[in-house]
């Protein structure tokens, strides 16, 4: 199992596949991210004392309710507490701060990140998996979706997603209706689907127009990730209102100037 993975393509070509995996240029704010998800596991009981924080959430099953339900409600639970956290601030400022160099050569000087960024705990056999889907249009077709786990994750227990040529060609077609069903166009679709190996302290970038998912999780471990979205503050923002949706991760000097007029 390699676990190690290296881009094997230049930055450049993101536009011709609408993806890459990129290493964090800083972890420390994975790390923090991970520690705060283990303290967050109130009803944490195992008699593995010398556990790492990355093993902690991979056996969580081992020690949790497997009940779809609870495990919702924690998840919810976590959440909360991370918007009540003096120390994490927000979960969007934590990945910009790990992937700050690769954020802004795609996005620019002006950033907004999303507020209310989304955990998924998936334990093993679970049913609760993300179903083929498309971010955009419902999302900005400008934004960057960054999916970061906070465990390794490898076939089986990771994500996939389909190439910009690919998406396109079957979005096309079913909007021209050549699928005689849903099942039709994700049989289909699945064809084209790569399952990516993710390691902790890397993260799955990609446009939201791409299809992607995940399956149900047939490793020996649970998968914890989250997924957050930026966009330049000045692109379109789709269907959400930005304000309600996104907050300020950076802004330019330039446009500081402007907002100085805008309010004198």
């Amino acid at each position: 199992m390699d676990l190690n993975p290296e881009i094997k393509f230049p930055l450049e070509e993101f536009g011709e596949l609408g993806y890459f995996i990129a290493k964090a240029s800083n972890i420390e704010p994975l790390v923090d991210l991970q520690s705060f998800l283990v303290r967050s596991i109130k009803t944490y009981k195992t008699k593995k004392n010398n556990q790492d924080n990355k093993d902690i959430l991979n056996n969580f099953h081992t020690f949790y309710s497997s009940k779809e339900s609870n495990i919702n409600k924690l998840r919810m639970s976590i959440m909360k507490d991370i918007d009540h956290s003096s120390e994490i601030i927000s979960v969007s400022s934590k990945i910009y701060n790990a992937f700050q160099d690769l954020i802004n050569s795609l996005i620019g000087p002006d950033i907004l990140g999303q507020k209310a960024t989304n955990l998924v705990i998936q334990t093993p056999g679970s049913f609760f998996f993300s179903e083929l889907h498309t971010d955009a249009p419902g999302n900005s077709e400008f934004e960057l979706v960054i999916w970061t786990p906070m465990v390794d994750c490898y076939k089986g227990k990771s994500f996939y997603i389909i190439d910009k040529t690919n998406s396109l060609k079957l979005l096309d077609l079913f909007r021209k209706k050549k699928f005689k069903t849903w099942h039709d166009f994700r049989e289909a679709s699945l064809l084209y689907a790569k399952e990516v190996d993710v390691p902790f302290g890397y993260a799955l970038c990609f446009w939201t127009g791409l299809l992607h998912g995940s399956f149900i999780n047939n490793s020996s471990e649970s998968r914890w990730s989250f997924n957050t979205r930026f966009k330049n503050s000045f692109s379109p923002s789709g269907q959400k209102d930005p304000f309600q949706y996104f907050s300020p991760i950076r802004i330019s000097d330039l446009t500081k100037l402007g907002l100085d007029y805008l309010n004198y």
